[in-house]
C-alpha cells in the first residue's frame, strides 16, 4: 500500500469528470488499498479517486469510530433521494473549510463491491451524506469556499430516477447516464454548481460527512 498525495483546491484536476471502471481487476483492488490508507492517514471518513488524481469512479467510505467498517463503490449510481438534511461538513480538498450543506436525508444507490460484485443499499444519516458528498467529486464537484445552500427541490426529480432505474439492468453503462443527469440543475443552486460540504470529527478527522437534521 502506499500514501497517495491528496489534490487541493483549486487544483483544476478536481474539476475533471472520472471515468466508468470497466473491469474491477487487480489495479482497481491496489487503487482501492492505497485510497483506504490515504484516508485513514489523512484523517478522513470518505475519499474518492479523483482527489488523489485517478479519475476513475471509485471512493472509499469508511465512518466507524474504529476504522473497521471500510465500504468500497465502484462506478456507483445514485437511484433516489429522499428528504432532506442539513448537515455541516468538511473536506480533506478544501482544509480547515466548514459549511452547512441541505442534502438528501434518505439515499438508494448500487455499486460494485472491489471483487467485481454487485451491491444495492438504502441509507440516511451520515453515511447518505458522506456518499453524496463522494459521488459530487466523482463528476468533478467541489466547493470553491464560497459559502451557500441549495435551492429548495435540489434532489434528484422523479423522472431522472426512472430513466436511470429503467439501465440499471447494466449499471457499467448507466453510470454515463447519471452523468448527464448530474450535469443538468436538478443537483445545483441558481446557477448550476453543486455546494459540496463538510464534517469534522472530534478526533480531528475530516471529510465527507455531517451532523444529521432532520426537517
Amino acid at each position: 500500500m502506499a500514501l497517495l498525495p491528496i489534490l487541493r483546491y483549486p487544483d483544476p484536476r478536481l474539476h475533471k469528470k472520472a471515468a466508468t471502471v470497466s473491469v474491477v481487476d487487480d489495479s482497481i483492488r491496489q487503487l482501492v488499498r492505497d485510497m483506504a490508507e490515504t484516508m485513514y492517514a489523512a484523517p478522513g471518513i470518505g475519499l474518492a479517486a479523483t482527489q488523489v488524481d485517478v479519475h476513475k469512479r471509485v471512493i472509499t467510505i469508511d465512518i466507524s469510530e474504529d476504522r473497521s467498517g471500510l465500504i468500497v463503490l465502484v462506478n456507483p449510481v445514485l437511484v433516489s433521494a429522499r428528504g432532506e438534511a442539513e448537515c455541516e461538513e468538511g473536506c480533506l480538498s478544501v482544509p480547515g473549510y466548514y459549511d452547512n450543506v441541505t442534502r438528501a436525508a434518505e439515499i438508494t444507490f448500487r455499486a460494485f463491491t472491489a471483487e467485481g460484485k454487485p451491491f444495492e443499499r438504502t441509507v440516511d444519516g451520515l453515511l447518505a451524506v458522506c456518499v453524496q458528498h463522494e459521488m459530487d467529486h466523482l463528476i468533478g464537484k467541489v466547493d470553491s469556499g464560497q459559502r451557500g445552500k441549495r435551492q429548495p427541490g435540489w434532489a434528484i426529480e422523479d423522472d431522472v430516477v426512472e430513466i436511470v432505474a429503467e439501465v440499471l439492468d447494466h449499471p457499467l453503462h448507466a453510470v454515463a447516464h447519471l452523468e448527464h443527469v448530474l450535469d443538468r440543475d436538478a443537483f445545483g443552486d441558481a446557477d448550476g454548481q453543486v455546494q459540496v460540504g463538510f464534517h469534522s470529527f472530534p478526533d480531528g478527522r475530516r471529510g465527507a460527512g455531517g451532523r444529521h437534521v432532520d426537517h
